[in-house]
């Protein structure tokens, strides 16, 4: 019999293995960074990888969202939209962060749009 399900996670959550959780992981994609997106106020900073799936890592520092439930809506959002689209990050790891935003919402939904289109001609160019 397997592990009981833990009733505060929501199904169709990232997983463990799909997200960055150590600071060397996060500092080797920043440093040997292989795609550099930046759309106002979201920048996608993206390193291959070999596991065959992508991961998420998020920066949401408190002086660019200065209230903490700012903070986790916009990670929240982050999540909601890398998990839509997580087929086309293919195997990269991907670092978000947003800088200098006030209030999350339609704006930031459309900033995301913006840095999938150009995601999705840089992969193209490279010819991943």
């Amino acid at each position: 019999m397997g592990q009981p399900r833990n009733p505060a996670r929501k199904p169709g959550g990232l997983t463990r293995a799909q997200r960055l959780t150590k600071r060397t992981e996060f500092d080797s994609i920043l440093q040997d960074a292989d795609i550099r997106l930046t759309r106002f106020p979201v920048r996608l900073v993206a390193k291959a990888n070999t596991l065959g799936f992508a991961r998420l890592g998020t920066i949401v520092a408190k002086r660019n969202v200065r209230s903490a439930v700012d903070r986790n809506r916009v990670r929240r959002l982050l999540r909601e939209w890398f998990r839509a689209h997580a087929d086309r990050f293919r195997s990269y790891d991907i670092v978000l962060f947003v800088r200098d935003y006030s209030k999350p919402g339609d704006q930031l939904k459309a900033t995301l749009e913006n840095v999938l289109q150009d995601w999705d001609r840089r992969i193209n160019k490279l010819g991943t």
